[in-house]
């Protein structure tokens, strides 16, 4: 034997077709894309509940909504990275650390959920300062205080969620959030219109019922999570402790991708509340048209029927990419990185085709009103020019943190965001008045278009390849279940095929 053939991981040798890789993802992908759609039918019914309600709630669930994601989005980005961490600790056969690595995100959770709460006092202020119409800014500060109460539980099911996702199992945050999808509209129901006795509650009744679908699905998760396969396997109950290497661990990893959430999220904030329908009039009085408004929001509704199933593609590979790089197999991650994006550009091809085609109906389908409509076919038209470029910003980034890179991504988003969401949205917006909304969307278009080939660049140059996240442990000869007696080991061990 050579000496060469010692570096050369056993994983590698194995070469599965391209039929079995594919077969694999979509049996991975199937149920997170299912979470995702059920996500977006829950919020377009949401929505569609809201307009109900008029243009001015329509137009202030949006901004409101955004700002709430806001707050959520650099804890999201912190603890979707326990997927990666999971997912290499799956493919290294060292499970204990699976669920080691799901308990510093709960402590990182709850921590997040606790610091957020003393924003929800400010809302009101703060959109008395942004400057839309007064109704409309009264709605917008109600639902997002009420939203903020809800982080500390919408965290922790993204803690279990991405623990089941990164041991392959992602049936399980299916089904938690299906169950919590129907229970919010249900709630929507009774709570937003006033049945079964409640009195009605207009916009605060939609947030609610947010809050409530997000703690019966970490109720449904944690009832898993501790069942005796999960228990046995994973050593559930007996890895609690704050473990200082792994949270840090999670930290160094997580904190990066946090700040790259928050860089899209709070430009795409400042871009939705500062940019969308802005007008001076002749006095040089500020004002926001409520039409321009309500149009963006439902171009973004639709536009989620375009990314919302990609993610699910994404959080996939990034599992997937993960176990590869545990078992030391990065052709293998190549392979699927490249295959996802294949799958991704052929189903967003499709909806830029149908955005294309039916744009006007689509926008008939929500509203009567023809200025609505008018810009919302504009803005529906813009999102299919960016769709590709969209997959390919979505498969890579998600290929990326599954690998463990995750500061070049922020640092990319925050210097895009800037510069071409922000700078080249007010830019085009004072330049361009008679524009309307659809100037700041152009520069939305050409920011989401360098994302995506930034992304797919980053990923064939290889840096990620030489990234460690679990510390160089090794490998361990043989599946050991960690210090259960074989026999019992047989008893809670699962087909082979579902990892």
């Amino acid at each position: 034997m050579s000496d060469s053939s010692l570096n050369v991981s056993p994983n590698t040798l194995h070469t599965p077709t391209q039929g079995q890789l594919m077969w694999h993802m979509i049996k991975l992908s199937c149920p997170i894309i299912t979470t995702m759609i059920s996500q977006t039918v829950m919020q377009f019914v949401d929505f569609a509940m809201v307009s109900q309600l008029g243009t001015d709630a329509m137009a202030a669930v949006m901004p409101a909504g955004i700002l709430v994601f806001c707050f959520i989005s650099f804890g999201l980005g912190v603890l979707v990275m326990v997927n990666s961490l999971v997912s290499q600790s799956l493919g290294r056969k060292r499970y204990a650390d699976c669920s080691a690595y799901a308990w510093q995100g709960i402590y990182a959770a709850i921590i997040m959920g606790v610091a957020t709460l003393p924003f929800a006092w400010m809302m009101s202020p703060f959109f008395d300062w942004v400057g839309h119409e007064p109704v409309v800014a009264q709605m917008e500060a109600t639902y997002a205080s009420i939203g903020i109460l809800g982080i500390a539980p919408a965290l922790l099911a993204v803690v279990l969620s991405n623990f089941f996702n990164g041991i392959h199992k992602p049936t399980i945050g299916m089904v938690a959030a299906i169950t919590g999808n129907i229970l919010n509209i249900f709630l929507n129901w009774v709570l937003i219109f006033g049945h079964l006795g409640f009195e009605p509650m207009g916009i605060a009744g939609a947030a609610w019922g947010t809050n409530m679908a997000a703690v019966t699905q970490v109720i449904i998760m944690a009832i898993w999570y501790v069942t005796p396969h999960y228990k046995h396997k994973f050593q559930t109950l007996h890895t609690f402790k704050l473990d200082w290497t792994k949270f840090k661990r999670l930290m160094w990893f997580g904190l990066p991708s946090g700040l790259q959430h928050v860089a899209d999220i709070f430009a795409f904030s400042a871009f939705t509340i500062f940019l969308i329908g802005r007008q001076i009039d002749g006095d040089g009085n500020l004002s926001f048209d409520p039409a321009q408004q309500a149009a963006h929001n439902l171009a973004i509704k639709y536009l989620h029927l375009g990314f919302m199933p990609t993610l699910g593609l994404g959080i996939a590979l990034s599992s997937i990419v993960g176990k590869c790089i545990g078992e030391e197999n990065l052709p293998l991650a190549k392979r699927n990185a490249r295959l996802a994006s294949q799958i991704a550009l052929v189903y967003m091809g499709l909806i830029a085709a149908g955005f294309f085609l039916f744009a006007k109906p689509m926008a008939m389908a929500f509203t009567e009103d023809p200025m609505v409509i008018s810009w919302s076919v504009k803005l529906i038209m813009l999102c299919a020019v960016f769709q590709l470029f969209d997959a390919l910003g979505i498969t890579f980034s998600f290929a990326l943190r599954g690998a463990g890179d995750t500061h070049g991504p922020a640092v990319i988003m925050a210097v895009y965001a800037t510069i071409f969401l922000i700078g080249g949205g007010y830019w085009s917006t004072v330049q361009f008045p008679d524009a309307g909304a659809v100037a700041p969307w152009i520069a939305a278009t050409i920011y989401i278009c360098m994302l995506g080939l930034t992304f797919y660049i980053r990923w064939q140059m290889g840096g990620w390849e030489s990234i460690d996240m679990t510390g160089h442990e090794p490998v361990p000869e043989a599946e050991t279940e960690d210090v259960l007696p074989e026999a019992e080991q047989t008893q809670t061990r699962e087909p082979v095929m579902a990892e």
